[in-house]
């Protein structure tokens, strides 16, 4: 099948299935082109053959090496900064992080950069985030 062929009922059949962030997991289908390829078409401004939705054709992986994914974290125990030294904590009832309450990163928003310093990638343990991940990610 490619670009310029119509619809098959064949691409009713499901080729795979993915881990949902929330819910069971997501039915992926029979297409003509890869779900990347899809959404490689849409970044491209060409038009992508479906809407690429969230819930199967994007990777969902929060990487535990980002230390804001680690500071938002359920579980996560000690040091809950991020990369921008934002101090998280993980509140239980809602299933979710807020910053720290009265704790603000910034004093004086009009000097800003005095206070926050961007994260820097290249110190992350990518190499041992693959590892840790590798089997979560599908090409």
């Amino acid at each position: 099948m490619g670009l310029n062929d119509k619809f098959t009922p064949a691409e009713l059949t499901v080729s795979d299935t993915v881990p949902a962030m929330f819910g069971p997991d997501v039915e992926l289908y029979t297409t003509p082109i890869t779900p990347k390829e899809n959404m490689l078409r849409l970044y491209e401004g060409k038009t992508p053959m479906w809407t690429p939705f969230p819930a199967g054709d994007l990777n969902m992986l929060m990487l535990d090496c980002d230390p804001e994914n680690q500071a938002r974290s359920p579980g996560t125990e000690g040091d809950r900064l991020d990369g921008w030294g934002v101090e998280w904590v993980f509140v239980d009832v809602v299933g979710g992080a807020m910053v720290k309450p009265g704790n603000p990163k910034v004093l004086d928003v009009e000097h800003w950069e005095d206070y926050v310093t961007p994260p820097d990638p290249d110190t992350w343990d990518w190499e041992g985030c693959y590892e840790r991940n590798k089997d979560k990610i599908r090409p």
